[in-house]
């Protein structure tokens, strides 16, 4: 319960080695019967990139809940989870449509204190936006939620919705605004001591450098 329960505050703070150590602390048996951590191994597999692996997580959660008496205030937040992480797959398969239900679902179930999740769906319905072809509603929407004080007020939402725009830039070839956007998030990242963000927004640099043929930049981003 005590893993279970701080498991959003790590996750805000990109504690994800953390996470990691704690869960393994558990047995598997105990980890397939609890539906907080599984969805916890889910997040996990998202993070190392094992697709396959966190559909799974995703699937033996549902049917946890499902099967298992759990009080509503537990299950509806982490079916807004499931609901998040499904719609982050669909995004790679380009399926807008079922992108932007899902998101609508997590949104609707999310915290919105849990602010890595909750600003993780923001930033994808403007993803949503851009795969049905809107993609100027995709910039307003990520514009929108930047102005927006009640998701920028902790560091993990703006950066989020930092990378999302920085994608969103790459997604449509521009790279000037690219190139401003990802200085921002880089920035934003050293600033508040956030490992991943600066590892992404480096990768955004060194990319835009490496298609304007500056290698020797480009190899500085990647190297960091």
């Amino acid at each position: 319960t005590l893993v279970a329960g701080a498991r959003h505050a790590l996750i805000d703070r990109e504690q994800w080695a953390r996470l990691e150590r704690l869960l393994h602390l558990f047995s598997r048996e105990t980890i397939d019967g609890s539906p907080q951590l599984k969805i916890l191994e889910a997040w996990l597999h998202n993070v190392h990139g094992r697709w396959e692996e966190e559909l799974q997580a995703l699937a033996i959660t549902e049917t946890l809940l499902s099967q298992t008496e759990v009080l509503p205030e537990v299950a509806d937040p982490i079916r807004g989870e499931i609901s998040l992480m499904r719609a982050n797959l669909l995004g790679w398969s380009y399926k807008g449509t079922e992108v932007l239900s899902l998101v609508e679902q997590a949104l609707l179930f999310l915290p919105q204190h849990w602010h890595y999740a909750y600003s993780a769906a923001y930033m994808i319905k403007g993803y949503g936006y851009a795969l049905t072809g809107q993609p100027k509603l995709a910039e307003e929407h990520l514009y929108r939620g930047l102005t927006d004080s009640r998701l920028t007020q902790e560091p993990r939402n703006k950066s989020l919705l930092l990378f999302g725009l920085t994608g969103l830039y790459w997604l449509n070839l521009n790279i000037p605004n690219m190139r401003l956007v990802a200085e921002q998030y880089l920035a934003h990242g050293q600033e508040f001591n956030l490992p991943e963000s600066m590892a992404v927004a480096h990768f955004f640099l060194g990319s835009i450098y490496y298609q304007q043929n500056d290698l020797s930049e480009a190899k500085k981003h990647f190297a960091a």
